[in-house]
C-alpha cells in the first residue's frame, strides 16, 4: 500500500471530495483529511515518525525494516522514490513506530553511527520535521 500526501487544499473541501478526485486513478484504502498542523492526531502520528537519510540506493525496504524493527513494532516504512516505479530510492524516507519510545530507542542507536555495508558515512535519523521539508510552490 502507498500512501499520497499533499497540501494546500482549500479549508472547505470535504473528504468526499477528495475520494471523488483520487478515485479515479483506483482503489483507495483511506483518505484521511488532516486540517492543520497541530492536531492531536497529527501531533502523535509526527511524535512516532522518524525521517532517515543517507541510505545507500542499493538498500531494500526489507533491509530498512529489519534494522529499524530491532527497535520495536514497526507501522510503516517509506522510501521516497525519484518517481512512481523508479527502481532505487533517493536514500531517505520515513519510518513510523507504533511506540514513541521504539522511536527514540532507534534515533538514539542510529543516528550518526549505524554504517550500512559498502558505505563509508552513517545514516541520519531525526524526529520527522514538516518545517524543515522543501517548501516548493503548488502546480495548480
Amino acid at each position: 500500500m502507498r500512501q499520497l500526501f499533499f497540501a494546500r487544499v482549500p479549508p472547505t473541501v470535504q473528504t468526499s471530495e477528495l475520494e471523488l478526485l483520487f478515485g479515479g486513478f483506483g482503489k483507495l484504502a483511506e483518505v484521511n483529511l488532516f486540517r492543520a498542523w497541530g492536531s492531536a492526531q497529527q501531533s502523535k502520528l509526527l511524535s512516532l515518525q522518524l525521517f532517515f537519510a543517507k541510505v545507500p540506493p542499493a538498500a531494500l525496504a526489507s533491509e530498512l525494516e529489519l534494522l529499524f524493527g530491532c527497535f520495536g513494532e514497526l507501522a510503516e516504512v517509506n522510501l521516497f522514490r525519484g518517481w512512481p516505479g523508479a527502481k532505487e530510492h533517493k536514500g531517505c524516507g520515513l519510518v513510523t513506530y507504533v511506540d514513541r519510545q521504539c522511536a527514540a530507542a532507534a534515533m538514539a542507536q542510529l543516528h550518526r553511527k549505524y554504517v550500512f555495508p559498502g558505505s563509508d558515512c552513517p545514516i541520519v535519523v531525526e524526529w520527522m520535521d514538516p518545517q524543515k521539508q522543501k517548501k516548493t510552490l503548488p502546480i495548480w
